[in-house]
């Protein structure tokens, strides 16, 4: 297309879009080039359904991330101690203070299974493996996973991929279901919840994107760090599972999958903790175990 024809576009519906929010704007019509009536229509078209979307809100995340995690508790088993359970939600209380704020109660599951998998359906519910907490030398490296699915939460990574894979229109739908229903009686009808559930459990075991895992590992190094913790630990929480299984394993979940590579994400947090966070190393004391 000419640069003259996408201008002669662009303008006409830029205008319609405008006229949506302002008013008073017939002066602008008499002065409309023939033949543009069309283009202020898609426009108003587009701006109308970009203003009347229904929005997705946090109540609507943390309604769809409770549903959720219902579902996969009533076919995985959990671990049962009241013990780790309380001492894995301190560990999550410490990092979440830091953290962006976001409106959601954070809570920590551990299920009863031997691979190596963290993750969260969003709304602040996380997930961690038994297998991954017995893998772990320390509460530093403990901490660098549970403040990676944090991350995962406070930057919206399950939203904006579930927008990705199937549009905004799923959301859009939940989010006009559950504004016409009131308070806890909303329901988010099967079909929609069933595909918000695939989503979530395919980043369990694939993640959101490489570029969203390099952002959850970065933000979650800062939580780390602001919550006391010795950031050098963090890229031993990738070195010890490459020593136990290698790069090219057949692991699967958390540490492989749609990551980064392993070796890429030792680098980046490794160079992270020598530059960003040298003056933490040198002034305060940090936490290995508590």
């Amino acid at each position: 297309m000419r640069v003259f024809d996408r201008v002669s576009f662009v303008s006409p519906l830029r205008c319609g879009l405008l006229l949506i929010l302002l008013s008073g704007c017939e002066d602008v019509m008499k002065q409309m080039p023939a033949g543009t009536d069309r283009y202020l229509n898609t426009g108003m078209s587009v701006g109308g359904a970009i203003l009347n979307r229904p929005k997705f809100t946090e109540a609507d995340e943390e309604r769809m991330a409770q549903e959720n995690a219902k579902k996969f508790e009533s076919s995985h088993k959990m671990w049962e101690d009241p013990l780790l359970d309380a001492y894995l939600s301190d560990i999550v209380q410490r990092l979440v203070e830091r953290a962006h704020p976001r409106p959601f109660s954070y809570t920590v599951r551990v299920v009863n299974e031997g691979s190596v998998n963290a993750f969260t359906f969003g709304g602040g519910l996380l997930y961690v493996n038994a297998g991954l907490i017995a893998r772990m030398d320390n509460e530093a490296q403990l901490a660098m996973v549970l403040a990676h699915e944090i991350a995962h939460v406070t930057e919206s990574h399950v939203t904006k991929g579930i927008e990705e894979t199937y549009g905004i229109q799923l959301l859009g739908e939940i989010g006009r279901i559950t504004a016409a229903s009131t308070g806890a009686t909303a329901q988010i009808p099967p079909a929609l919840l069933q595909k918000t559930y695939d989503y979530s459990m395919k980043a369990a075991t694939s993640g959101h994107g490489r570029a969203n895992e390099s952002e959850a590992d970065v933000v979650g190094l800062e939580y780390m760090v602001k919550a006391g913790y010795d950031p050098r630990e963090a890229p031993k929480t990738f070195e010890q599972l490459l020593k136990e299984y290698g790069d090219q394993s057949t692991l699967q979940n958390f540490f492989y999958g749609d990551h980064p590579t392993n070796k890429s994400r030792i680098e980046k947090l490794t160079e992270l903790t020598k530059s960003k966070y040298s003056q933490d190393l040198e002034n305060r004391k940090l936490i290995v175990n508590t």
